[in-house]
């Protein structure tokens, strides 16, 4: 059975899209090249149980639903297994990573709790795995730029104002690589260009924007990976000329917001060590107000393992840095962890793989257990997490507020009675897989929180009704959440596969500071492959998300409620990419239509109002094998 089990998955991988286990859900390179992916946001698309919001459509905050908080997310991200903190006062946005989609080979978006390399992902995770180039020089590049329908453009308030100016990109990814057999090098290279200038943001935009007449983002990144005598090696660095519109603030700020990372990593017989650092600086541009937001975050973690047959002990240390305002004050914090982990069962019989782990956050005593059991023949896998750690683990935007710090003037208040050292979460997950050749996924869980704080953050209107005003909260939550998911792969044909997915979530509490951190309830949607051949692809992706709850903009609607609402309706999304490949692969050309069904739509309250988009991309591949060399 365990022989049919593994055949039932490699076929799943000759398939394509949409691959799924009882853990992730797998998008593989060939997924995000035929789906007409250029950034990293886009994954959103293809993702089954993931939502997200955006107020300018570049930036985007997602959240696996049901499992992180969508108003204060924590889920975790992981490039080639080492941890990156992508948080920034309260947000994490993808497309600000110093990364290409050229150099992706794989993706899993994982919903649920998870242990990765013995780091507990409380909040589900997103693991990009890059490639390891093949042997020889190899040179790629992609280009990529659309059109979106109704686009006042850039030039709206000008004499050159025209009815349709670019709107996404130009968006330009580059990769040179150099390998052998064991080793490698490659180097990446990314610009981008994304405009703000829907008439539903551009007034607020240009109150503290000041520049070129074109109010834009622009993303350039440089990136490095290598393997060299035995140890994986990473660099990246980003930087963005931003227009964030910052909740805590009621408005776009014209920052400046420079990533970087470095990791190195070794494994050997049964000893391995891993070694992260990474940057995150917000710098504000000079705007007619003098509003100001500083900030610089730097991590560093460590950890080392011992394997045996069964057993892996790990320790592992966190120092973070933050700085914040003109005058750079600092703040630091410290994390020591030991864990255990342990797998034990026959392949015929229930397996199980559990984590057990200590904590000293600030001083500050804590634990984490978590368990996965599953059984092979029958498809079922159950899950269970009990999570006890300081406020301070976190390392985010509610940490550096409770420890007094401040950002921009913007106006803080504490309701917390008794200030809690310790948060606590209770998960328990089950999920089923079975079929042979039509697959069924379904899954379901419930988890707890207590002794949680998160920023509550009300939206009203100036006296002029030109902007937001804001006051955020700190406060104390306690509640559940209950969230299940089914996914369906059928291959109807060699050339035609179908996808069918659903999620939804429930959550209840006595307090609305918990059920508001969560906007969005459900989530359902098909995606159909069709692959007459090696040379032509169709990829047609359906989605309808549910009404989503914003009760922080509840003044702002009663105030102006043409232009704001505290209740968004539920959105039906067609995407179609249609992709030529030639010279043997070498070259890609791919059109892609985004909401073909032209039905405007927003996915935030103050956010710009999203059309029917037409982007072109091409994509290109030059390779030189060792035995072509002189």
């Amino acid at each position: 059975m365990c022989r049919w089990w593994k055949t039932c998955f490699c076929a799943l991988i000759a398939l394509g899209s949409g691959i799924f286990s009882t853990s992730a859900q797998v998008l593989t390179a060939d997924d995000l090249v035929r789906a007409g992916i250029t950034r990293l946001s886009d994954i959103l698309e293809l993702a089954d149980d993931w939502v997200g919001s955006s107020t300018e459509g570049y930036h985007w905050a997602i959240a696996p639903l049901g499992t992180s908080w969508e108003a204060s997310p924590d889920w975790s991200l992981f490039i080639d297994g080492q941890p990156i903190n992508l948080q920034a006062l309260n947000q994490q946005s993808l497309n600000a990573l110093p990364l290409t989609i050229m150099e992706i080979c794989e993706v899993q978006l994982r919903a649920h709790p998870v242990v990765i390399h013995g780091i507990l992902a409380s909040g589900g995770a997103i693991q990009i795995t890059r490639c390891a180039p093949k042997t020889g020089i190899t040179f790629a590049g992609q280009f990529s730029a659309g059109n979106e329908t109704g686009d006042p453009g850039p030039y709206r308030y000008t004499n050159f104002g025209g009815p349709n100016v670019d709107r996404t990109g130009p968006t330009i990814h580059s990769n040179l690589a150099i390998a052998s057999e064991n080793q490698f090098i490659q180097v990446t290279g990314a610009l981008d260009e994304h405009h703000a200038t829907d008439p539903r943001i551009h007034p607020r935009v240009l109150q503290l924007y000041q520049g070129e007449k074109d109010a834009r983002i622009l993303h350039r990144a440089l990136g490095l990976s290598a393997r060299l005598l035995g140890h994986r090696i990473s660099a990246g660095t980003s930087r963005v000329e931003d227009l964030k519109f910052l909740p805590f603030m009621g408005r776009e700020i014209p920052l400046d917001q420079e990533i970087s990372y470095a990791s190195a990593s070794f494994s050997r017989n049964k000893l391995s060590y891993l070694l992260s650092g990474n940057s995150t600086a917000l710098t504000t541009r000079q705007n007619p107000e003098s509003v100001s937001v500083e900030f610089t975050q730097r991590q560093l973690y460590a950890r080392t393992s011992l394997r045996t047959s069964k057993l892996e002990y790990g320790a592992s240390a966190v120092l973070a840095d933050g700085r914040f305002g003109p005058n750079l004050e600092r703040d630091g914090l410290s994390a020591l962890r030991l864990d255990a982990t342990f797998e034990t069962g026959p392949a015929s019989a229930f397996r199980m793989k559990a984590m057990s782990a200590l904590a000293l956050d600030n001083g500050i005593l804590g634990y984490e257990w978590f368990t996965h059991a599953w059984h092979e023949e029958s498809g079922i896998g159950l899950r269970f997490l009990i999570r006890r750690r300081a406020l301070a683990s976190r390392i985010n935007f509610v940490h550096w507020i409770m420890r007094g710090h401040g950002f921009g003037g913007a106006e803080f208040r504490y309701q917390l009675p008794s200030s809690p050292k310790r948060e606590t979460l209770y998960s328990a997950d089950l999920d089923w897989t079975t079929g042979d050749r039509i697959k069924l996924y379904l899954s379901g869980g419930v988890r707890r929180f207590t002794d949680s704080v998160r920023p509550f953050t009300e939206f009203t209107l100036d006296s002029a009704r030109t902007h937001l005003q804001t006051v955020t909260s700190i406060v104390p939550t306690v509640g559940n959440i209950a969230r299940t998911n089914l996914r369906i792969h059928y291959p109807l044909t060699q050339q035609l596969t179908l996808k069918i997915y659903g999620a939804y979530a429930y959550p209840w509490s006595s307090m609305h500071t918990f059920r508001d951190a969560w906007h969005h309830r459900l989530q359902v949607g098909m995606r159909g492959e069709f692959y007459p051949n090696d040379r032509f692809s169709l990829d047609l992706r359906f989605r309808y998300v549910g009404a989503s709850a914003w009760h922080a903009f509840e003044r702002a609607a009663e105030e102006n409620p043409e232009f704001y609402a505290m209740r968004l309706p539920g959105t039906v999304h067609l995407h179609l990419t249609a992709q030529k490949r030639l010279w043997e692969n070498r070259l890609r050309l791919s059109a892609t239509m985004r909401n073909v069904l032209n039905h405007p739509h927003i996915t935030h309250p103050a956010g710009a109002r999203t059309r029917a988009l037409f982007q072109v991309t091409l994509r290109y591949l030059f390779r030189v094998r060792n035995n072509d060399l002189p």
